[in-house]
């Protein structure tokens, strides 16, 4: 599939204006809502499971790092490999035995 970046204002554009897309979309997304209303009303405690969610959620973007480093100690510790992007705090790791990107394309 190649990549259509410089086609899609003028895609959106026809998007935007062609009503059989609008009516999909519209349908889609009222169907969305109204399935999710019904399991929200047939499910016990569905807002203290939203809330409960919301604050494991809250909790693990906070905590990032500490999740991210946790999981690359036991994806090492299991054998595999680990790569972290680099920043201007973080200079690359060379001793990894993973291929540069530039190198992986061929």
């Amino acid at each position: 599939m190649k990549p259509r970046t410089k086609e899609f204002k003028q895609a959106a554009v026809a998007a935007i204006g062609n009503k059989q897309v609008q009516a999909n979309l519209d349908g889609l997304y009222r169907g969305f809502h109204k399935a999710r209303d019904q399991a929200a009303e047939e499910t016990p405690g569905w807002e203290s499971m939203r809330d409960r969610a919301r604050d494991v959620k809250a909790h693990t973007i906070d905590n990032l790092d500490y999740y991210l480093e946790m999981t690359e100690r036991n994806v090492v510790a299991a054998g595999g490999n680990s790569s972290s992007p680099q920043t201007p705090s973080r200079p690359p790791d060379t001793s990894s035995s993973w291929p540069a990107p530039e190198e992986s394309a061929s």
